[in-house]
């Protein structure tokens, strides 16, 4: 191993493993989620009004997700090899070339919609990676409850509101292409305070053998299996869910935005009860609650009545919740902090193929049966999850 160490200073507010990098990650990240995800949500029913059909859809989110999956791993790894901050605001730059030419394009140009879904994948697969490997350096394995929630409130928090403040202005006839540009000048700005505010990490070379080992544990493939029949939810959420709103629940864009927002909202005093009683929930069962509530919550709130899908909407992302904590939980826990870029990065590899096979089924499944059915299938790819998780819940039972 060949180990270079890139920070110029040792004190405790520059240290990446401060509580400080910590609070500033969790700050550009909240950003960051605020914007991507507000934009994301809407983007169905968007791209739908251009005029794209159902099965475009799917080809675009499959097409930044594939990108997304192609890429996530050599990013991963070049967080363990490079500073992090480098590669957190040179992601920034890529995603809001893509949102501003989403804005700009002309209607029905699928070709260069593709290219722009294309550079936004790179661009995601860089900037995840980079922040969910800075921060999971920063944590040093101490204090993981509370750091844990310190890097995930804020952005379940903004990405709440940003949602109800978009769905306000769609609907008082705002232009989706307006939302994009506000969203593409505020990520020029995360990606120029990351660089500034963020401090440099130590970096090191390993063999692809370190990685394979590491991954090649049976805690850790079961682990795999389960994000990944989670993760197809994601696709469904976001090829259908949006148009489920508008479609069977008759809900105007400041609904959607309100619906989908203080849902969202709500994660983050759940994720503040989760962090102060983690000590007494054993971490399996938070993983459990996590699958089980956000498996059923996603099957029922397809119902059609808007309050009873609403609350039901809140079980499913206060589970998400549990499961998030988990997620962030476990790979702190398994992987050794110099190799945690590359190790971190097979989790969202398995979230993007989950979520590419979801959205090259659900969209065309969505038009032609309703865009209930995705919903309800990926709700029970969930509950699988969680049966597997059951039937290996030893591998779970030391946290």
């Amino acid at each position: 191993m060949e180990t270079t160490t890139t920070a110029s200073t040792t004190t405790e507010a520059n240290s990446p493993h401060s509580l400080s990098s910590t609070i500033k990650i969790g700050i550009i990240n909240s950003i960051v989620k605020g914007v991507c995800l507000t934009v994301s949500f809407f983007l169905g029913i968007y791209l739908i009004q251009k005029g794209f059909s159902g099965a475009e859809l799917g080809i675009f989110f499959a097409s930044s997700t594939i990108t997304n999956i192609l890429t996530i791993i050599p990013s991963g790894i070049s967080n363990d090899r490079f500073k992090s901050k480098n590669l957190i605001w040179i992601g920034l730059i890529l995603i809001a070339i893509q949102n501003f030419g989403k804005a700009s394009i002309a209607s029905t140009a699928t070709l260069p919609m593709i290219l722009l879904f294309i550079i936004g994948g790179f661009g995601n697969s860089l900037y995840v990676t980079s922040a969910d490997s800075f921060f999971f350096k920063s944590t040093e394995k101490t204090n993981l409850p509370i750091k844990i929630s310190l890097f995930q409130i804020p952005h379940y928090l903004t990405i709440g509101i940003g949602l109800i403040i978009a769905g306000y202005f769609l609907n008082k006839n705002i232009q989706f292409e307006t939302i994009f540009k506000i969203g593409s000048a505020i990520l020029v700005f995360a990606a120029i305070a990351s660089y500034i505010i963020l401090p440099s990490n130590k970096t090191a070379k390993f063999e692809a053998l370190h990685y394979k080992k590491d991954i090649f544990k049976s805690q850790v493939l079961i682990f795999i299996i389960i994000a990944f029949l989670l993760a197809i939810h994601f696709g469904a959420e976001f090829t259908n869910y949006s148009l489920f709103l508008q479609e069977n629940l008759n809900l105007n864009k400041f609904q959607i935005g309100l619906y989908m927002g203080t849902a969202i909202i709500l994660m983050a005093p759940a994720v503040v009860l989760i962090a102060k009683y983690s000590s007494r929930i054993k971490i399996k069962n938070i993983m459990l609650i996590g699958l089980i509530g956000s498996g059923l919550g996603h099957i029922l709130m397809t119902i059609n009545i808007v309050e009873i899908s609403w609350a039901f909407r809140i079980v499913h992302e206060i589970a998400d919740a549990f499961w998030f904590f988990f997620l962030a939980y476990g790979i702190s826990k398994l992987f050794d902090l110099e190799r945690v870029g590359g190790n971190s990065s097979i989790f969202s590899f398995t979230s993007g193929v989950g979520s590419a096979i979801g959205a090259l089924m659900f969209g065309p499944i969505g038009t032609a049966y309703g865009q209930n059915i995705p919903l309800i299938i990926s709700g029970a790819t969930t509950l699988l999850g969680a049966i597997i998780a059951m039937a290996y819940l030893r591998h779970f039972d030391h946290d």
